[in-house]
């Protein structure tokens, strides 16, 4: 049984390397969650310092869609972790079952049962986090998968401000922005625009290497110069 109100902090981790920046400060003493195959993604150093993992999606399908050489079945049953599921399986023998129906009742509704991050989000606030920081999930227009459970996510975000709860997504990430609407803002940075959407596609286009991890980093730089220059987001924590 997982003991509530241990760790003040929670990294919830997703898969877009662009946006892991700053996640070494917490490897110690905070909890890091990761879900679905992420294994496959996040280098060593990252899957060292995970607590826990989620696999929610129903586990019939799920297995079904699975290819046998990557594996993800046999990861979860060794990875050592309390891996989170629908329900438990003999096949894993770290299995939790969520806690769904507590869930409800602490969020009121099962708004939060759209998306894994969902879960996840709904989870922490459950378990009294005192801070939820969101890394690697950009949740931006782009992807019909991440703009689908975005207005989940931000409504989880604004449940958690709202009793108490610090909480923190990238400066990159489209997470809590949004065009600034009845004020003047500064254009002289929207040349970089056209920059920042070529290195995006070009990462995109690599598998996970040491080269991605060069590429997501310079993207992430140049997306801090560009709002700095910009300025034309609203943004949670800003004045």
């Amino acid at each position: 049984m997982i003991k509530l109100g241990g760790r003040k902090t929670v990294c919830i981790v997703g898969m877009n390397s662009q946006l892991w920046a700053g996640l070494k400060e917490h490897s110690d003493g905070d909890e890091w969650w990761g879900l679905n195959q992420g294994h496959l993604f996040f280098p060593i150093w990252m899957l060292r310092n995970f607590t826990r993992w989620f696999q929610i999606h129903a586990w019939g399908p799920m297995v079904a869609r699975q290819r046998p050489e990557v594996g993800h079945i046999e990861w979860l049953a060794k990875c050592g972790l309390p891996v989170y599921l629908e329900e438990t399986r003999a096949e894993i023998p770290t299995g939790v079952r969520y806690p769904y129906e507590e869930v409800v009742a602490t969020i009121g509704s099962n708004y939060f049962a759209t998306n894994t991050f969902g879960y996840m989000l709904a989870l922490s606030i459950h378990e009294r986090f005192e801070e939820i920081k969101l890394y690697g999930a950009n949740f931006g227009p782009k992807d019909i998968s991440d703009a689908y459970a975005r207005p989940c996510i931000e409504f989880l975000l604004g449940l958690a401000v709202g009793r108490g709860i610090k909480v923190w997504v990238p400066e990159a990430s489209a997470l809590l922005k949004g065009d600034i609407y009845g004020r003047t803002v500064d254009q002289s940075g929207l040349a970089l625009e056209e920059a920042l959407d070529v290195l995006r596609r070009y990462s995109g286009s690599l598998k996970y290497s040491e080269e991605r991890m060069r590429v997501g980093a310079a993207t992430l730089r140049l997306e801090r110069l560009y709002e700095g220059l910009v300025g034309g987001k609203a943004r949670h924590g800003s004045n």
